[in-house]
């Protein structure tokens, strides 16, 4: 009997428990707001807890609201609802458990545990409730970090603003990002503008409170009434201003006129990583494009462009990118090269977004850059090269058979071009293989004609592919290739022979007047007769963009026409969801003059 009562008052005492509301202490809570909020007087609730007869109020403070049921607490209506009966529950912590063993017990990490209850900052102790998620669920209203996420992408994943997520999560405005924990998701109706002014603009909804608003900010009521005139109280629709967190690097997406004068004003964001042994790799890249550029920009000059450079270390960081762009005078900026990789040029499109500055990604050609009308993807995509060699086949197709042989490290090109060879030719025999030992030839015991497509760059097996060509009957045999190896050049003799046809996305005429006038400027400047192919990128982008703009550094509606350069063609288009694509590809036929290419 006394093992059942014993058992019976710790089930009455849960209930009693589950049933008391509680409330956690914000930065710049008092007393009487917390009293004020839940319509309860102050004595009560320091009477229910005695230690504030002790000490003051201090942060992360734990109190238990008398009279108010748990389900009640700490709602907020202007972030979206955190928890569901799915995918949470909640512990109650033991004597001698520290933050790390809770976090252990639920199978998350410290930082996941903290970003889900921020009240524990200051340690946990014996009898507190923390929350938790289920195991592999992310709590609704919740999105866990995951590496190499930028603000940008977890904004456009749940369609809202960056200002939105900023406010959302004030600690994000001085922290960052930090991989494995939890940020809250603002609810559709959370409305909010980041501006340079110190302050986050705030459009107040019908079912927002003043306190809800100041809990969702963590700031205090005071604050929010010494920075706004509400004398008639909080109205829907109303703007009121809510301070930045001290020291916020955030990201500002105000409009930002750019000042046109008579000079072309040029922004390089290039990860140097200087100082970063981590990143000699980096470094080089950074280091190559730069001395192509270099050379693209004296050329410019001495043919008459004002030009003025200006050339910043990212560090491949999208943080310190970040803390640059929210500092950096972007009004006297016309064109911005970089960053090199896509999160940077996520991060940038999205601080840029409301501003004619135009952001050119030299390498990335990644889709989710598509989606903002100010940027500029200067490297033609792979399925571009596999669109150009369709095309010619089309020219001279007469019924063959087609032979695509796929990498597996090009399934995505392999797949796209053989769906590309089905829409085109809709009644044409088509083998995928992944050997080139097995294209067949023969019709029984007769040559048939056939086409052959290498859909990679994977050095291997397009050796594998030259040395199938040669068995093969050459009248019979049309062979092509997507994209560019370097044995193309060492065997070029052999592919004469063959005639063979590939696209590429750069290569160097060295035999044209002009070329060699620009590869002689390499050898004086840096003493290398061939430049790699990170300086030919360097100097092909920056000259072609900045001798399309006028002198006042307009570029936008100037990226008319194809233009080749060094070694890379241009041909911008602009995408359907917005930005401008480069379009330019270059195909290279060869073949010998006794056996011209049909």
């Amino acid at each position: 009997m006394k093992q059942f009562v014993i058992a019976f008052g710790l089930f009455v005492g849960q209930l009693g428990f589950a049933q008391v509301a509680k409330h956690t202490a914000q930065q710049g809570e008092g007393i009487y707001g917390i009293a004020k909020k839940y319509n309860v007087s102050q004595e009560s609730i320091i009477n229910a807890n005695p230690f504030l007869k002790e000490r003051g109020l201090k942060l992360g403070d734990v109190l238990v609201i008398p009279g108010v049921k748990a389900e009640v607490v700490n709602k907020s209506p202007e972030i979206a609802s955190v928890y569901g009966s799915s995918d949470k529950q909640t512990l109650e912590v033991l004597p001698g458990e520290t933050l790390e063993s809770v976090a252990k017990k639920a199978g998350i990490s410290k930082a996941a545990l903290l970003s889900l209850n921020p009240q524990l900052n200051g340690g946990v102790k014996a009898g507190d409730v923390v929350l938790v998620p289920l195991k592999g669920q992310v709590p609704k209203g919740k999105h866990l970090v995951k590496s190499g996420e930028s603000m940008m992408e977890i904004a456009k994943m749940y369609n809202a603003s960056l200002d939105d997520l900023y406010a959302a999560n004030p600690s994000l405005q001085t922290h960052g990002l930090v991989e494995g924990i939890y940020i809250n998701v603002p609810s559709i109706d959370f409305q909010a503008d980041i501006k340079k002014d110190g302050f986050i603009h705030h459009k107040v909804t019908a079912t927002e409170t003043l306190f809800g608003l100041a809990s969702a900010y963590k700031v205090s009521v005071d604050t929010i009434l010494a920075n706004n005139n509400l004398s008639e109280g909080l109205k829907a629709g109303q703007t009121i201003k809510i301070p930045l967190q001290q020291g916020a690097k955030v990201i500002g997406v105000e409009p930002i006129v750019r000042q046109k004068d008579d000079q072309i004003h040029l922004l390089f964001l290039m990860p140097f990583g200087i100082g970063d042994p981590s990143m000699d790799a980096e470094r080089a890249l950074s280091k190559d494009f730069y001395y192509g550029s270099k050379l693209a920009l004296k050329k410019l000059a001495a043919q008459g462009k004002n030009i003025t450079a200006t050339v910043v270390d990212t560090k491949n960081d999208t943080e310190s990118l970040s803390a640059f762009l929210s500092t950096y005078d972007m009004s006297d900026v016309d064109v911005v090269i970089g960053p090199f990789f896509k999160s940077g040029i996520l991060t940038t499109a999205q601080a840029l977004n409301q501003s004619d500055i135009a952001i050119v990604s030299p390498f990335s050609s990644n889709e989710e850059l598509t989606h903002y009308k100010n940027v500029i993807i200067a490297s033609a995509q792979d399925q571009d090269l596999a669109d150009r060699v369709i095309a010619e086949i089309s020219t001279t197709y007469k019924g063959q058979e087609f032979y695509v042989i796929q990498s597996p490290k090009d399934v995505e090109l392999g797949e796209y071009t053989t769906g590309q060879l089905e829409k085109k030719f809709p009644r044409a025999k088509i083998n995928v293989i992944q050997d080139p030992v097995s294209i067949n030839p023969l019709e029984g015991q007769t040559a048939k004609e056939i086409i052959t497509v290498l859909a990679t760059d994977d050095a291997v097996l397009a050796k594998k592919y030259i040395d199938r060509l040669k068995t093969l009957d050459v009248v019979k045999t049309e062979a092509y290739a997507i994209g560019y190896v370097p044995l193309y050049d060492e065997l070029v003799q052999d592919l004469k022979n063959l005639g063979f046809v590939y696209s590429l996305n750069r290569k160097v005429n060295e035999y044209g007047a002009e070329e060699r006038q620009i590869l002689g400027e390499f050898v004086r400047d840096y003493c290398t007769k061939s430049p790699s192919k990170y300086a030919q990128i360097g100097y092909d982008v920056t000259y072609d963009l900045v001798d399309r703009m006028n002198k006042s550094g307009d570029l936008a509606n100037n990226l008319v026409g194809a233009k080749t350069r060094l070694s890379s063609k241009f041909d911008y288009q602009r995408s359907p969801n917005g930005a401008l694509l480069n379009k330019g590809v270059r195909l290279v036929k060869l073949f010998s003059v006794e056996q011209p290419k049909p």
